[in-house]
């Protein structure tokens, strides 16, 4: 978080396909000083999604931070049941509170379009 002053994650299960399939999902908010070294942080609370079609959102703000952290990371285990089961996941993370306006200029060379709305 050293561009930006919050990350919110969002966790997605989609519809479950299979036999008898089941699925319990953590996701975990991860920090780091240097994009090397992770660990657990210890503010925000881990994230569990087990039914199929839904949705959760886990959101850390650079104040909750460990001191000498600057980076963070989405932890996302998954613990999958049932025969032959089909369950499409999505993890996205969205940043926001620029600190340098606009945040477009830190994209990398691998975004072709964005757009801003109001």
């Amino acid at each position: 978080l050293s561009l930006v002053h919050r990350c919110l994650f969002v966790l997605d299960l989609g519809v479950f396909g299979g036999t008898s399939p089941t699925c319990a999902t953590v996701l975990t908010v991860q920090e780091s000083p240097d994009g090397v070294t992770w660990t657990n942080n210890g503010t925000v609370s881990a994230l569990t999604v087990a039914a199929a079609s839904s949705i959760g959102t886990s959101e850390i703000r650079a104040d909750q931070l460990g001191a000498g952290k600057r980076y963070v990371r989405a932890s996302v285990v998954f613990t999958i049941g049932g025969t032959t089961p089909t369950i499409p996941v999505v993890c996205v993370p969205l940043t926001g509170e620029a600190i340098h306006k606009p945040n477009s200029v830190n994209n990398d060379v691998s975004v072709v379009s964005q757009q801003v709305t109001t």
